[in-house]
């Protein structure tokens, strides 16, 4: 069952406890969501870093604009320290966080897998429309009312007319 989501209060520097689940937003949230972002890590997990579940931090998007400037200025980090880490990865040069771990290298197709997956927007496979088609005839009628009607007439495939011949 869902819920009305509470306007946000006229209170500054307090701690604000929003009504389902007595889950607390606190004013240093939209901060620490852009640092933890700025490391890669995704909005959904931030959560349970701060042990609340993937909707609260969904309803503080809505309830608190400056939680989501956040959210969507973390995403942008987030992006950057991936495309860095592939840049880096292809000349070959391991990052000081990896070294320190003790990583063999960077795995470039899993750097680009993630890029894909999580920042379809820019990075997400592009779907091209058909546009071989073949028509022979368009009739454009202008009726007194004056709407236009476009009539397509004989609309064929290229490939399959080619085939045909």
């Amino acid at each position: 069952m869902r819920y009305r989501y509470p306007k946000k209060p006229d209170i500054k520097g307090q701690e604000i406890v929003v009504e389902k689940g007595l889950k607390k937003y606190k004013p240093e949230f939209p901060e620490e969501l852009i640092e933890y972002m700025r490391k890669g890590y995704s909005f959904s997990t931030f959560g349970g870093e701060i042990k609340v579940g993937r909707d609260t931090l969904h309803d503080w998007m809505r309830i608190y604009p400056e939680f989501k400037e956040a959210a969507q200025i973390g995403e942008a980090l987030s992006q950057k320290f991936w495309e860095t880490l592939l840049i880096q990865g292809s000349m070959g040069i391991l990052p000081k966080n990896l070294k320190d771990l003790e990583s063999r290298g960077i795995n470039l197709e899993s750097v680009g897998f993630v890029l894909k997956r999580r920042f379809r927007r820019d990075y997400g496979d592009v779907e091209q429309a058909d546009t071989n088609l073949l028509v022979s005839r368009v009739q454009v009628l202008l009726p007194s009312n004056g709407r236009e009607v476009l009539d397509v007439v004989n609309v064929a495939d290229s490939k399959k007319s080619e085939e045909e011949n």
